[in-house]
């Protein structure tokens, strides 16, 4: 577990669920397999038939594995309880990335669309364009669209859309990449 905790939160892969969720499997196999037999151990204990007065010699021994057996239930509950948490921060993990990548398809689209608008009106070729007749029609369509990807990445820089996470998002995605 503590192994696929450390993968989960380096690099979360859909593998990961899969084996925690076989992990799961086997836990509560095992508690229940193991509560009852612990129920039972703790009723004989408890019982004040002629069996417990009978075996009374070994009721300390009992005793002893009834508790052996319940820190083991325990600690089967517990990582039970953590596979679940790890099952949940794959999913935060995840979340987290499909958000830190729709950032960033918002903000490449934002600044190209407006460019690919003045291409798609400028390219449309009538003949009463006077856009079309400019001489320097060219570089004004480079300086509208170079200043308006400038504004729009000034106001996204403003709201803080450029912080370390989102470095941290590129730099994620670079080493899945690779």
């Amino acid at each position: 577990l503590n192994t696929l905790d450390d993968e989960i939160t380096t690099r979360p892969q859909p593998l990961h669920v899969q084996h925690l969720h076989d992990i799961r499997s086997v836990l509560d196999e095992f508690a229940g397999a193991l509560i009852p037999l612990n129920n039972d151990m703790a009723a004989f204990d408890r019982s004040d038939s002629d069996v417990s007065l009978f075996f009374s010699s070994d009721l300390t021994q009992l005793r002893r594995s009834r508790d052996d057996l319940q820190y083991v239930v325990d600690d089967i509950q517990r990582m039970a309880r953590k596979a679940e948490s790890l099952v949940e921060l794959y999913r935060f993990c995840k979340e987290s990335h499909q958000e830190q990548v729709l950032r960033t398809l918002t903000i490449v689209t934002t600044i190209f669309i407006p460019g690919q608008f003045m291409s798609g009106v400028w390219g449309m070729n009538f003949e009463n364009m006077p856009e079309l007749q400019l001489k320097y029609g060219y570089y004004l369509f480079w300086a509208i669209f170079v200043t308006m990807g400038s504004v729009v990445l000034l106001y996204f820089w403003s709201q803080g859309w450029f912080s370390h996470e989102a470095r941290g998002a590129y730099r994620y995605l670079k080493l899945r990449s690779d």
